[in-house]
C-alpha cells in the first residue's frame, strides 16, 4: 500500500512545517508552538472574512474549532488535528476567505501525512484544490485535485476520488472547456452511483447540466438539471432543490423562454420557507431581470428592492452591486435617467466586473 508520505504538496503551496514539527520533534508542545501551528485559526483572531466582520454565530463556531485544534496539538494527536484543520478550511471557504482556507487545508495535508490518515489527507488535498480554484489559482488547483485522485486511487478512498474528479470538472468548466468538464463529471457520477449516494449524484448531475448548457446543448442541460432536482427533492435537501430550480430557470432563461420565471418563483418559495437568504435574494434578482426583460420595469424594481438589503446584510458586495446596476437599468428603461445615474454611481464601487449599461 502506498503510504501517505507520498502526499507531496502541490508546487507553490505552503506546507504546515510547524505542524509537522509539533508531532515529530520530541518534547512537549508549547503554547507558542500551538498558536503558530494553528495558523489558519490564529489568523481568525480578528474575526474578519473577505467581506468584513464575521457574524457572532460564525465567530463562536470559529472559536470552537480553534479550541479543538489547540487541544489536538497539545495532545500530539495528528489525526484529530487534521480533521479539525479540514473543518477550519471548510469554514473559511464558506465565508469567502479563500486564502485562510488554503492555509488551513495545507496544514491539514501535513497533519494527515503524519497520522497516515488517507481519508483526511484526500479531503485536505481536495480542500486545497477548492480554495485555490476559488482564489483563481488554476494551476495549483489542478495539481491538488490530480494529486487527490492519485492518492485516493492508491488508498481506496472512493468518495474522495469522486470529489477530486468533480473538482477537476468544475475547474475545466471555469476555464470554458465544457467537454473536459463533462468527461470528469461523468467519471465522478459513475462513482457516486456505485456508492448509492443520491445527494452526491444530484450535485454532479447539476454540474453536468451546466456543462451541456455551456456546450450549447440546452435540451440535454434541461434533462440533467431536472434529474438533479428530482434527486434533491427525493432526499429532502430543500436548499439544493431550490438551487436546482434556479439552474433550470437559467437554462430556460438562456433560451428566452418565460418558463424561467416559473422556476425562479418556485425556488423563491422554497428559499423563504427554508430560510435560505442567499437563494432568496438571488431568485428575487433573477425574477427582477426577467420582469425587466418583459418590460415590467416597475415590478422589477420591487423585486430588486427586496433582494438588495438581503445581499447587503450578508456582505455579498458583488451581488449587491449587480442588483444596483439592474435597478439603474430599470430606471433608465422607465426614462428616469437621473435616478439611473444615481444607482450606477452606487454600483460602481461595489463590483469587480464591468457593469452593464444600455449603450
Amino acid at each position: 500500500m502506498v503510504g501517505l508520505r507520498l502526499f507531496s504538496r502541490p508546487r507553490g503551496l505552503a506546507v504546515g512545517a510547524v505542524l509537522l514539527l509539533a508531532f515529530e520533534v520530541a518534547g512537549p508542545v508549547t503554547e507558542a508552538q500551538t498558536t503558530e501551528a494553528q495558523g489558519p485559526g490564529a489568523a481568525a483572531a480578528g474575526g474578519q472574512n473577505a467581506g468584513g466582520q464575521l457574524p457572532a454565530e460564525a465567530q463562536a463556531r470559529l472559536a470552537q474549532l480553534q479550541a479543538a485544534l489547540q487541544s489536538a496539538l497539545a495532545a500530539r494527536d495528528a489525526r484529530t488535528a487534521g480533521r479539525v484543520l479540514n473543518q477550519i478550511g471548510d469554514f473559511w471557504l464558506r465565508v469567502g476567505n479563500a486564502q485562510n482556507a488554503l492555509e488551513a487545508y495545507n496544514h491539514a495535508v501535513a497533519a494527515a501525512s503524519v497520522a497516515q490518515d488517507a481519508e483526511q489527507g484526500v479531503a485536505a488535498l481536495n480542500g486545497v484544490g477548492n480554495a485555490a480554484r476559488s482564489a483563481g489559482q488554476i494551476q495549483e488547483a489542478g495539481q491538488a485535485y490530480e494529486r487527490a485522485v492519485e492518492v485516493a486511487t492508491a488508498q481506496g478512498v472512493v468518495g474522495g476520488k469522486a470529489d477530486a474528479l468533480n473538482g477537476l470538472a468544475l475547474l475545466y468548466a471555469s476555464q470554458k472547456q465544457p467537454q473536459q468538464a463533462l468527461d470528469y463529471a461523468n467519471q465522478a457520477l459513475a462513482i457516486r452511483q456505485s456508492m448509492g449516494d443520491k445527494a452526491g449524484q444530484a450535485t454532479i448531475l447539476g454540474e453536468i447540466a451546466t456543462g451541456y448548457g455551456a456546450a450549447g446543448d440546452k435540451q440535454k442541460a434541461l434533462e440533467y438539471a431536472q434529474q438533479a432536482h428530482d434527486l434533491f427533492q427525493a432526499v429532502g435537501d430543500h436548499r439544493d432543490e431550490a438551487i436546482a430550480l434556479m439552474g433550470i430557470g437559467d437554462i430556460y432563461g438562456s433560451m428566452r423562454d418565460r418558463k424561467a420565471m416559473d422556476y425562479y418563483s418556485q425556488a423563491l418559495a422554497i428559499a423563504r420557507q427554508g430560510n435560505f437568504p442567499r437563494i432568496e435574494a438571488s431568485a428575487l434578482n433573477k425574477i427582477g431581470m426577467g420582469e425587466s426583460a418583459m418590460g415590467e420595469n416597475q415590478k422589477a424594481l420591487e423585486s430588486y428592492n427586496e433582494a438588495l438589503p438581503i445581499f447587503q446584510r450578508m456582505n455579498m458586495t458583488d451581488a449587491a452591486g449587480l442588483t444596483l446596476n439592474n435597478m439603474a437599468l430599470a430606471w433608465s428603461n422607465l426614462g428616469e435617467e437621473q435616478k439611473a445615474l444615481g444607482y450606477y454611481n452606487q454600483a460602481l464601487p461595489a463590483v469587480r466586473y464591468p457593469l452593464i449599461t444600455r449603450s
